[in-house]
């Protein structure tokens, strides 16, 4: 079965200028038709320059502390993921994603419009639990908020449910 094994960071408001207008970085709209934790289906659109994809993706109940998580995930044409999201009008989220190189690790970082303010969220993924678990944190990533169902992305697809992460990661 095909898994998904990762750790979830908030980025310090200290960190933020790191990442706010940084050039670059991947729009994302994603889209829940499922947010059920056994069974979570997301439709993604992304705009990186001129280039657009889109993917369904169904992810499984976390495990291991949140860290693990049985995942598929399959490209889709562009105007039947944006049809199927206008059609549906399913709960909906908007984020910029930098792909962020920390040595030799890979971090995907997530900027989330919280009203006037941000939340920024660093994720780490790697093929197994070991790694995830023994990753060298750099210096901009603060709590770790992995199992945390208030930083689930198909949680913050309110700005009342973005306010209350928000909140919880800052104050």
């Amino acid at each position: 079965m095909p898994s998904e094994i990762e750790r979830k960071f908030i980025v310090p408001l200290a960190h933020h200028h790191l990442f706010l207008g940084r050039e670059g970085g991947t729009e994302m709209v994603q889209a829940y038709l499922s947010t059920n934790p056994d069974c979570t289906v997301r439709i993604r659109v992304t705009k990186t320059g001129n280039e657009e994809l889109a993917k369904v993706t169904i992810k499984g109940r976390p495990t291991d502390g949140g860290m693990v998580r049985s995942e598929w995930e399959w490209d889709v044409p562009v105007g039947d993921a944006r049809e199927a999201i206008d059609r549906f009008n399913p709960p909906s989220l908007h984020k910029t994603r930098h792909v962020v190189q920390h040595g030799d690790d890979t971090w995907e970082v997530d900027v989330l419009r919280v009203g006037g303010q941000h939340l920024v969220v660093a994720e780490y993924e790697a093929p197994t639990l070991a790694q995830v678990q023994n990753v060298t944190l750099p210096v901009w990533v603060g709590r770790d908020v992995t199992g945390d169902a208030t930083f689930i992305m198909s949680t913050l697809t309110t700005e009342a449910e973005r306010d209350a992460a928000w909140r919880k990661a800052y104050l």
